[in-house]
């Protein structure tokens, strides 16, 4: 799926047509068992364990709300871990 856009990308998750995809340098999203997850890997050296979130939506724009929510969540909590170990 080179030179594909990221929305065509997601859709053929959500349409079956792919097992899943590398969004970013900090998630993945893949389909499972009929469960669309978003995978956070871990950053860099930090020693916080990668998480996985089941998202919910079934469409695009409701796939990429989600996304950016969860996104916004995780790097919440890894800031707050990361200012808490100081």
């Amino acid at each position: 799926m080179e030179g594909t856009s990221i929305k065509d990308k997601i859709e053929a998750v959500l349409e079956g047509k792919a097992n899943g995809i590398k969004i970013n340098g900090l998630c993945k999203l893949h389909k499972v068992a009929g469960s669309l997850l978003l995978e956070f890997e871990q950053i860099n050296d930090l020693p916080y364990t990668s998480a996985m979130i089941t998202l919910h939506s079934s469409d695009y724009q409701g796939v990429r709300e989600e996304i950016k929510n969860e996104i916004a969540k995780y790097l919440q909590d890894v800031t707050n871990k990361v200012l808490n170990d100081l």
